[in-house]
This record gives C-alpha cells, structure tokens and sequence, in this order.
C-alpha cells in the first residue's frame, strides 16, 4: 500500500482507484496519477484493489508473465528498433533480454 501511496505516478494510482471507484472523474484519476494526495475514501478503493492484485500474483495471475518493450535508433534512411522480452521476477522486477532488431523499411538487415 505504501508504495502506491508514495509513488503515485509510477503505479498510476488514480487508475487503479478508479477501476474500483467507477464514479471518479477522468480529471481526478490524472490529478492523482500526477501526485494529488488521495483521500480517506480513495484509500478505502485503494486497499481493495491492491488485495485483488497481490492475490492474483499470488495465484500466478495478473501482471506476471511476458513482457515486452522496445527500444528505436534512428538511423540516416529510417529508423530501427530493438525489441527485448522478459520474465516477471517478483516485486514489478523483469529481466529483460534481446529478442530481435526490425526496420522501418522493407530490407533484411544483417546482424
């Protein structure tokens, strides 16, 4: 809980809120997720969601698995990028590794 309190913008805490507390605004979710202090009740949402959330890791559902990002170089006649995948390793930590590098333009390109 207390991360989520602290780090409002890193976990987008307004939006977790939210997906409980149907009748906050958009406005209020993003005053949140921009650091806006939550209230009593907004907390009350707030631990509801997070039990669901540490009950589905636990079970091995929710956010845990796959995950992907990517990475883009430009280069002088387009632009490349990088893609890297990785394993859920506990705490919101993935160990990202190399997957492959794609063009945004139609040629092969040799590694």
């Amino acid at each position: 809980m207390e991360d989520y309190i602290d780090c409002l913008d890193d976990y987008e805490t307004g939006s977790i809120i939210k997906s409980y507390m149907t009748e906050m605004t958009a406005t209020r979710e993003e005053e949140i997720n921009s650091g806006s202090a939550i209230t009593e009740q907004e907390k009350e949402f707030l631990k509801k969601a997070v039990s669901k959330i540490v009950i589905e890791n636990n079970e091995g559902q929710g956010t845990a698995g796959t995950n992907f990002t990517v990475y883009p170089f430009n280069c002088e006649d387009g632009e490349v990028f990088v893609l890297f995948s990785g394993q859920t390793e506990g705490a919101g930590d993935v160990g990202w590794g190399f997957m492959n590098v794609f063009s945004t333009k139609w040629r092969r390109l040799r590694l």
